[in-house]
């Protein structure tokens, strides 16, 4: 029984949860919690993640943004790695909009995750747009979209030799 149920008492008892991997009993916290805020959405997220739980992260997300609690920075790299992971492009493009609309989009982290969503979900023709429209790039920028080209000219180099 928790003495003080403040909104940090209930995350930090989530957390535990969650990164023991006991995503039951993070669920039955998360549940037991009033009013679950952005670090309560985002610890399930994360721990969904952590577990290779991707569609459970995304429908998390999902509900989450249904609930009206808006994403962090932190949420949005961990919902971008699960579609990418589940090779979710809809979704992935939709959580796209959210962090063009939140004004998130010049965020490095974030922006990187976008890259490697559509790197990984097969679409070089948007990770190229935003890998244009970075301001600031940085390595993992680079290393993200080096493995890209290097896919799409392995691909093409497949499809050459099959035509063959």
């Amino acid at each position: 029984e928790m003495p003080l149920k403040t909104s940090f008492s209930w995350n930090s008892i989530l957390s535990a949860h969650a990164k023991a991997g006991n995503l039951d009993s993070a669920r039955r916290v998360f549940n037991e919690i009033p009013q679950p805020d952005s670090v309560s959405w985002t610890t399930m997220i994360v721990g969904y993640n952590h577990l290779g739980l991707f569609k459970s992260a995304v429908h998390a997300f999902l509900r989450m943004v249904s609930s009206g609690i808006s994403p962090t920075q932190l949420t949005f790299t961990n919902v971008l790695a699960s579609c990418a992971a589940a090779q979710a492009l809809d979704v992935g493009k939709k959580v796209h909009s959210f962090v063009v609309k939140l004004g998130q989009s010049g965020v490095v982290p974030v922006a990187n995750s976008l890259l490697n969503m559509y790197a990984k979900c097969g679409d070089s023709v948007m990770a190229k747009v935003v890998f244009d429209r970075m301001r600031l790039k940085d390595t993992s920028t680079w290393n993200t979209m080096f493995l890209c080209i290097c896919s799409f000219v392995n691909l093409t180099l497949h499809l050459h030799s099959l035509i063959k």
